[in-house]
């Protein structure tokens, strides 16, 4: 098991076997610090207390990225949309990503993510602080 204690979980009425960052290009969990321009992961694996419709599951995802000066990097309501899962693949993992594009990215950047059940209000956030490499630090 994955145990990352930078990474904050609050549910309502759900329950999640872990959650962590994954580079999949490099095939590497990720800790602390990401690299720009790369696509990085939010693995949650063995989610479950989203209520199925017709044995699919309708989530909602949110996803919103900022950088230590406040500036906006990603700012997404539902990247979901009107989609479903298989119940099966949806309680497997659920994998958002973000990627930090650009130069002059003020570290560290805050992420938030809240995975909600379209169907009740039973939902997942999740939130945790990375530096990007080859970026500034505000001091």
């Amino acid at each position: 098991m994955i145990n990352d204690p930078n990474i904050i979980v609050k549910t309502n009425n759900v329950k999640v076997d872990e959650i962590y960052l994954y580079d999949a290009e490099n095939n590497k969990v990720l800790y602390n610090e990401i690299d720009i321009n790369k696509n990085v992961y939010i693995q949650v694996e063995g989610l479950k207390g989203f209520v199925p419709k017709d044995n699919e599951i309708f989530s909602g995802i949110t996803l919103r990225v900022t950088g230590a000066n406040g500036m906006v990097l990603m700012n997404e309501k539902d990247i979901v949309g009107d989609q479903s899962y298989p119940v099966e693949k949806f309680e497997h993992m659920v994998s958002p990503y973000f990627v930090v594009l650009g130069k002059d990215i003020k570290n560290p950047i805050s992420c938030f993510c809240s995975v909600w059940d379209k169907q009740s209000s039973n939902s997942i956030n999740i939130e945790f602080k990375v530096n990007v490499r080859n970026s500034e630090k505000i001091q």
